[in-house]
C-alpha cells in the first residue's frame, strides 16, 4: 500500500470511528434516534484504534499521534454543526 493510500485509509477510519462515537451520544442530532451505545462504542473505538495504527505506521509515533488527535478535535467540531445545517435545511424544504 503507497503511503498516500494508507494515509487516506487512516483518515476515513478516524472519521467512520469519531462518526460512530458521535452517533452513540445521547445528545446527537444527525439522526432522530442515537444509534445502540455498545454498537456504538465498538464500532468507534476500532475504527479509531485501525486510525491510529495506521498513522503511526506511516509516521513517527509523536506525529501520529498529534495527527490523529488534530483528526478527532476537527470531528467532533464540525459533527455538530453539520447536524444543525442539516437540521436548518430540514425545516426550510
Amino acid at each position: 500500500m503507497t503511503p498516500a493510500a494508507a494515509s487516506a485509509l487512516a483518515i476515513a477510519l478516524g472519521v467512520f470511528g469519531a462518526t460512530a462515537l458521535y452517533l452513540g451520544a445521547p445528545w446527537q442530532r444527525l439522526l432522530r434516534q442515537r444509534w445502540p451505545a455498545v454498537a456504538s462504542l465498538g464500532l468507534g473505538c476500532v475504527g479509531l484504534a485501525a486510525s491510529l495504527a495506521l498513522f503511526a505506521a506511516q509516521l513517527n509515533v509523536a506525529v501520529a499521534i498529534y495527527s490523529w488527535l488534530t483528526l478527532l478535535m476537527i470531528c467532533f467540531s464540525v459533527l455538530p454543526f453539520l447536524a444543525a445545517y442539516l437540521r436548518r435545511s430540514e425545516t426550510k424544504a
